[in-house]
């Protein structure tokens, strides 16, 4: 019952963010797509439902391939296209799903994928429930399953919609946890064998699903339990005889657990990925960089929010005991739960470590014993010795959990989660100790203590479920009427197959999806040479040059930049580029070998290359969307190659329908501002009509949430 509950209550807090509860009846059909449900949550989404209907369709992830053989993505970063391999447990989850529905009535790949996080979530609370059942009895597995499945920071990345590889982030956490706790507390052989079997597929699991991070976590796991070893070998094991030191392998059946679960996860995953995922791994421990950072040319990563360093509490203390602050970005403590979990967690983590401390008068046999004794002692839950070693194995695999939760965290606001699996484990633990002190108790009726208990559960999980529920409720999805309806004109209108998109890559996804067109750029082709060739398209003030760009791109892609980049050094190469791009052919030649010293053959080539003779059939995708990310795309397009250039502090500004400035206390400066902007590229195309036949108008729709433009690139 307490079980079916958990699991029912991780799917039914995400349902509002399925109905769009949050929104009003007109808003709620402007974002509902064709297939009757809203718009998947994040852009990102699109790409595993393309990838998952091309496995459907051909059998593999893409139908084309590269000369090596490589699963290649033709409609991702164009012309040159990029790598389609890709972790298939997205894929083979949503089909499973879609095929199980089926089983009951009609059902459909995008209704499965949209549906499947509520399902993954309900598993995690399913796992949560029976790792804290087996720390502190059933009040301490609901209270986890609850604080795990209904933690902010893991249902912000997973609720109906968010088709994303995140989703398998905490069931998989969990799992990994609970496989090697079990292995190491076996009593018999056969039971150690099945757990160390389950710690090595879900670590092969999770690796076919969120790539060489898995590793990370999964090795994470393995250390608390080699904690766990050294621990208890070198602190409160007994032994000392040389005759008793001589049968320590064999009486020790957790260190033979530990090293099975070790050996089996290593040579599986080895078997399943190959060498390639370890050479990965080593790469990401040994990197000295956050993914943030950036070099001579820029990361685009850095304008990502989920990967930003998240703040870890709240400025204002009204915020301490809350689980989400509505218009505001999660920090650690809202993440996992709020303070009332960190105190939680804090008193699971005293009662684990009491009872390590808590010492047997006398020995028993599972200090000195056979590996036969050892089991017998462990069979009797009044075992002190056995007590004392259970609460220590929690407590190092947990605590080492913890540990590399917050430095996880520190990475990004996306890793928080992996914080909020040990957090709220360990918070379930402290309620369940409480629970079991309650029913303890000689004195007065059962339904009181019921009830005591019952509150108790409550008040834990009451602050979570509320943030859980306003999350879901606050949840947008990332397309609109006005997206799908220029995606299908485009379908429709566009003469050429490979007619390109152009846009800023939070969208390149949905477009490719919904048009059935490559795009220049997505979140797959994060490139910083890329970035600063469309941020410059977007906000130069010569829409000559904006056009240009484009041209080249669709012709030759980055290789023009790359070439000049190899000669002439970044900087250089991007000066020399914006300038030959406003000759003609022949004066570009001339410039690249009078100018900046390039051979006459290579001069040729690349004039060639800016200047391509024959016109692609471009269409330059404009949204509203777009202007609250303005800060960032001239933070790209005035890079200055010193990877030390200020960030924009603020993105988001507001105009008025002809895009002037919508300031009450207009200033001269401000004024300034918004004019100087208006010249730039995307200013114009967007509150005006002068593409000066560069760009010409071609499509133009609105929904009443999100406003949209076409132009045509000639």
């Amino acid at each position: 019952m307490c079980l079916a509950a958990v699991m029912a209550a991780a799917v039914i807090v995400r349902i509002p963010a399925g109905q769009l509860s949050g929104f009003a009846e007109e808003q709620r059909a402007v974002y509902t797509s064709q297939e009757g449900l809203p718009y998947l949550t994040d852009p990102d989404s699109y790409y595993h439902i393309r990838i998952a209907e091309n496995d459907l369709k051909y059998g593999t992830l893409s139908e084309n391939r590269a000369e090596d053989g490589t699963l290649w993505d033709t409609q991702s970063n164009y012309p040159a296209g990029r790598s389609a391999e890709y972790q298939k447990g997205i894929v083979y989850a949503a089909e499973a799903v879609w095929k199980i529905a089926g089983l009951f009535g009609e059902a459909d790949l995008y209704t499965a994928a949209f549906w499947l996080p509520s399902v993954m979530a309900a598993l995690a609370a399913l796992a949560a429930f029976l790792l804290g059942y087996r720390i502190s009895g059933t009040a301490g597995g609901f209270t986890a399953g609850i604080l795990v499945s209904c933690a902010s920071a893991f249902v912000a990345r997973v609720l109906p919609g968010r088709y994303d590889t995140d989703m398998f982030s905490a069931v998989m956490d969990v799992l990994l946890i609970l496989f090697l706790t079990e292995a190491l507390r076996a009593r018999g052989i056969r039971s150690r064998v099945l757990a160390a079997a389950g710690f090595a597929l879900t670590a092969v699991a999770y690796s076919w699903c969120w790539s060489v991070y898995a590793f990370m976590f999964s090795v994470l796991t393995a250390a608390g339990g080699a904690v766990f070893l050294i621990v208890r070998t070198f602190v409160i094991h007994t032994d000392r005889g040389k005759e008793k030191r001589a049968h320590f392998f064999r009486r020790r059946p957790d260190i033979q657990a530990w090293l099975l679960c070790a050996g089996l996860m290593a040579v599986l995953l080895l078997f399943a990925n190959g060498l390639s995922f370890f050479r990965q791994f080593l790469h990401r421990v040994f990197w000295a960089g956050s993914m943030t950072e950036s070099g001579t040319l820029p990361n685009l990563l850095a304008s990502v929010t989920e990967l930003n360093r998240p703040v870890g509490i709240p400025s204002d203390p009204a915020e301490w005991f809350v689980a989400y602050v509505p218009g505001k970005t999660l920090s650690i403590l809202n993440g996992i739960g709020g303070a009332a979990v960190v105190i939680l967690c804090v008193g699971g983590i005293l009662i684990l470590l009491l009872r390590v401390l808590k010492v047997a008068p006398e020995e028993t046999a599972a200090a000195e014993g056979t590996s036969e004794e050892y089991a017998a002692a462990k069979s009797s839950a009044e075992t002190p010795e056995y007590g004392k070693t259970v609460s220590l194995l929690y407590l190092c695999v947990l605590g080492t959990w913890l540990v590399g939760g917050m430095y996880a965290s520190q990475q990004g606001i996306r890793f928080v989660q992996h914080l909020a699996v040990p957090a709220g484990i360990l918070a379930g633990s402290c309620v369940g100790s409480a629970a079991l002190g309650i029913a303890a108790v000689r004195k007065g009726p059962e339904i009181i203590k019921i009830l005591c208990i019952l509150l108790l559960c409550a008040a834990a999980a009451a602050i979570p479920v509320a943030g859980a529920v306003q999350i879901c409720r606050l949840n947008r999805p990332s397309a609109s009427d006005a997206l799908e309806e220029g995606m299908e004109w485009i379908r429709e209108i566009a003469e050429d197959p490979d007619a390109v998109i152009a846009s800023w890559w939070d969208f390149g996804y949905y477009y490719e999806y919904a048009s059935g067109h490559p795009a220049f750029w997505d979140g797959g082709s994060q490139n910083g040479m890329r970035a600063i060739l469309i941020a410059k398209a977007l906000t130069s003030r010569n829409i000559t040059l904006s056009g240009r760009i484009l041209q080249m791109l669709a012709s030759y892609g980055n290789r023009p930049a790359e070439e000049l980049s190899e000669l002439l050094g970044e900087k250089t190469a991007f000066d020399a580029l914006w300038e030959t791009l406003l000759m003609d052919r022949m004066e570009a030649e001339e410039c690249l070998e009078e100018k900046y010293g390039i051979s006459r053959k290579e001069s040729a080539e690349l004039a060639g290359m800016l200047h391509p003779e024959q016109k692609k059939e471009i269409y330059l995708v404009i949204s509203g969307d777009m202007l609250y990310k303005l800060g960032w795309i001239e933070y790209y397009a005035d890079w200055d190659f010193s990877g030390n250039g200020r960030k924009p502090v603020a993105t988001v500004y507001s105009v008025t329908p002809d895009g002037s400035a919508d300031i009450n206390t207009e200033t001269e400066e401000a004024r300034a501002f918004f004019e100087d902007r208006a010249k730039e590229t995307i200013w114009r195309l967007f509150f005006g009509s002068d593409g000066e036949d560069v760009f010409i108008p071609a499509f133009e729709t609105s929904d009443g949430i999100s406003q949209l433009k076409v132009w045509e690139v000639k």
